[in-house]
C-alpha cells in the first residue's frame, strides 16, 4: 500500500500518525541524524487507519510492540521543505507496550532512540508536539503548527 502523500500545485502534502510511549516518567523519542527528536510514528498508508499506522511504524522503526491506549490530538503542521511548502496532518495517540513488546525481525529504517525526562523533550519536531507532552491534557486538542 503506497503512503498517504500527494502535490497539490506546488504543495506536499502527507497524513502522518505517531505515538507518545511514556514508561517510567520518560518519553520515548527518536533522534535523527541532524540531532531533531521526533516521536515514533510515519506515513499512513491508503486503507490503513492512523490507529494501525502507529502500531505498524513502532513495529518497523523499533521492533516495539504496542497498543493504542488513547487519541491525544491532531496536528497541523504547515512548513518549508527543501525551499517547498509542506502541510501534514499527525494524528497523534498515546500508547503502551502490548504484551513483552519486542519482536523478532530486523528494524527497517536506522534511527537513534533514547529515553528523555519531560525536562529533555525541548526539540521535538513539530515544535508543539513539546507542548502537547507537558501538559498531559484528558481532552482531545487539535494544533496548528506554522514553522
Amino acid at each position: 500500500m503506497p503512503d498517504f502523500r500527494t502535490t497539490i500545485g506546488d504543495t506536499s502534502v502527507d497524513i502522518r500518525a505517531c505515538g507518545i510511549l511514556k514508561y517510567h516518567n520518560k518519553y520515548y523519542v527518536s533522534i535523527e541524524e541532524d540531532g531533531t527528536q521526533t516521536l515514533t510514528g510515519g506515513a499512513i498508508k491508503t486503507n490503513e487507519t492512523s490507529a494501525d499506522a502507529v502500531i505498524r511504524e513502532f513495529r518497523e522503526e523499533t521492533n516495539l510492540r504496542v497498543k493504542i491506549n488513547k487519541f491525544i490530538g491532531t496536528v497541523e503542521n504547515i512548513f518549508m521543505f527543501k525551499e517547498k511548502p509542506y502541510h501534514q496532518i499527525i494524528f497523534i495517540y498515546s500508547v503502551d507496550f502490548d504484551g513483552d513488546s519486542l519482536i523478532n525481525f530486523e528494524t527497517e529504517e536506522q534511527l537513534d532512540y533514547k529515553w528523555l525526562a519531560a525536562s529533555e523533550l525541548k526539540d521535538l519536531k513539530p515544535k508543539v508536539l513539546n507542548d502537547i507532552i507537558l501538559n498531559e491534557q484528558d481532552s482531545i486538542s487539535h494544533s496548528i503548527c506554522k514553522e
